[in-house]
């Protein structure tokens, strides 16, 4: 996930993104790839408790360095309706179950509107119906035309994806397409 997501170049052969190789980048263009083209959703969330949902969701924008307020807004606002919750935008994460706090990261993955998701363990931390409903967004999501990368140990989770990859020890042991 490291390499994929721009935070480590591999040691040998090469990542290509774009036809681009990642590999040659230095570190302010590695940035602007992980601001602009990758979301990242976490199994631990990773939101700023003191801060409403809107503004963790805002929290890309301002990396971006977009000024306008109102358009940073706008837009958190926005994504966190795509995620269903247009109703718990002034609400701190405390203030969230733990589905809620993941739909509040995927929300803030995609503020920048980033064309690949990459999610380590987005359900780990969820009760089956939470997990269910994340990773129906997930599906919709990838039905609109985004990259989804999960990365899972769940079995039940790994079979919802039109294709699996089983990666042991940093080799890839296997690579199949699911039909759907």
């Amino acid at each position: 996930m490291h390499i994929l997501g721009c935070l480590d170049v591999p040691t040998t052969g090469s990542y290509r993104m774009g036809g681009v190789d990642v590999g040659k980048m230095g570190e302010s263009e590695l940035a602007e790839i992980r601001n602009r083209k990758i979301g990242f959703v976490f199994q631990q969330f990773h939101l700023l408790p003191r801060l409403p949902a809107w503004k963790n969701v805002e929290l890309p924008l301002l990396y971006a360095d977009e000024r306008n307020r109102t358009l940073r807004r706008r837009r958190a606002e926005e994504a966190l309706a795509s995620v269903g919750l247009q109703e718990r935008y002034n609400h701190r994460p405390t203030e969230l179950s733990g589905g809620q706090q993941q739909r509040v990261a995927i929300a803030r993955a995609l503020v920048t509107d980033p064309s690949i998701i990459l999610a380590d363990e987005p359900t780990g931390n969820l009760a089956s119906t939470q997990a269910d409903e994340i990773m129906g967004i997930f599906e919709s999501l990838h039905e609109q035309g985004r990259t989804v990368v999960i990365i899972t140990h769940e079995p039940d989770i790994a079979t919802r994806a039109r294709r699996l990859v089983r990666i042991r020890d940093g080799k890839v042991m296997d690579d199949e397409a699911l039909v759907k």
